[in-house]
């Protein structure tokens, strides 16, 4: 995973370095979903797709990320607005990521030009209007992070009042979730942290109980009884002083 996003922000920081068009900076982008398994052919990226607003206006997202729901039909998670790499963003192209999110009913749009921004809003009523999102991740692509061995990134929720590394971050983020829905189940939180958001494998919640099991195998109960299993080498070299 480390070597994907060194790739993609080799790829970034060309477009960025180099001052490419909208257009270029759009397909290049397109190609690092790709390697994260965002794409069109699995049907779970469209670009510029229409999407109608009353009788005759539409609106047009960069990108739309897509994705199974329970029910087995194709939905959209995520928005993306693309600008130019030397772009400098306005609150004009900001409203317009957030009317995709209402449009969609989103609650992450992705902003990419001269840097990365997600925006989260935790608004669960769908049926009213989508409250202000506010940038959880801003990040700035560097001009050449080749040789990055460690990602330093931090994240904030709560409009940068607070940044976390991203596995405090997480935590964070589903403790205040918690904290918002008093006596939701697990069954629901997981509708809403889905296991694809990091693997089906390892997901993002657990049950207390997995928990438990998880960590058996490395409990050490306490005890007072001194013991070891000398090596062979040792028991050898000890022997010669006898």
């Amino acid at each position: 995973m480390k070597d994907n996003w060194l790739e993609i922000y080799d790829i970034l920081s060309y477009c960025i370095n180099n001052g490419v068009m909208e257009s270029t900076y759009q397909r290049e982008i397109e190609n690092c979903f790709k390697i994260l398994g965002w794409r069109k052919t699995n049907g779970t990226l469209q670009s510029q797709v229409p999407i109608p607003i009353g009788s005759n206006n539409f609106i047009r997202p960069d990108i739309v990320f897509q994705k199974e729901n329970e029910n087995g039909n194709i939905v959209p998670v995520i928005a993306v607005e693309i600008k130019r790499p030397d772009n400098i963003k306005s609150e004009r192209q900001e409203l317009q990521l957030f009317s995709y999110m209402r449009q969609l009913r989103l609650n992450f749009g992705l902003y990419i030009g001269e840097k990365i921004q997600l925006y989260y809003d935790a608004q669960d009523n769908k049926e009213n209007p989508i409250a202000t999102p506010v940038p959880v991740i801003n990040e700035h692509i560097p001009e050449s992070n080749s040789s990055q061995t460690r990602d330093t990134t931090r994240f904030s929720f709560d409009g940068g009042a607070k940044y976390y590394n991203k596995r405090k971050f997480v935590l964070e983020i589903i403790k205040d979730y918690i904290q918002k829905h008093p006596g939701i189940t697990f069954n629901e939180m997981e509708k809403v942290f889905y296991p694809e958001i990091h693997s089906r494998s390892r997901g993002v919640i657990k049950r207390y109980e997995e928990v438990q099991q998880m960590e058996t195998a490395i409990i050490i109960p306490a005890h007072n009884i001194p013991a070891f299993k000398p090596a062979k080498e040792f028991v050898k070299e000890v022997s010669k002083i006898n």
